[in-house]
């Protein structure tokens, strides 16, 4: 125990019990705060743009080398001009990468304006995707 002008003031049990709550507390916000991925989707880092943005058509199909090849038209559907960055995660059967990330791809999108985005898998292992898009400025 704590003790000032001999009075109790917290027992270590106390502090312990607290120390607990305040973890446990952490955790739960830490989860919150991560948006777990799901194959085959796509993830916004920008949640804003999902109001903007209609992701459709996703598709994967073989090419003749027998890599995956994604396409997913992306349209603008707001009445402002957009510019985004979008970049593809290649993961395996398990859900593990396959391979290193795309690098960002620069996009201009005027107002209702959609355009086919294409990602090529480059490992043979690669059977999933998730498609990552954010605010790439003005």
């Amino acid at each position: 125990m704590l003790y000032t002008d001999k009075r109790e003031i917290i027992t270590f049990k106390q502090i312990k019990s607290i120390a607990s709550i305040c973890c446990v507390l952490v955790l739960l916000v830490a989860c919150q705060s991560t948006t777990p991925m799901m194959p085959n989707s796509v993830q916004f880092v920008d949640h804003t743009l999902e109001k903007h943005l209609l992701v459709s058509n996703l598709r994967l199909s073989s090419t003749a080398a027998g890599n995956l090849q994604l396409n997913a038209q992306i349209q603008n559907t707001s009445s402002s001009d957009m510019v985004l960055e979008i970049n593809t995660d290649w993961y395996d059967d398990n859900f593990s990468p396959s391979e290193v990330s795309s690098g960002w791809n620069r996009v201009f999108l005027a107002r209702n304006q959609s355009i086919v985005y294409q990602s090529l898998a480059v490992n043979e292992t690669s059977k999933d995707f998730v498609i990552n898009i954010r605010n790439g400025g003005s």
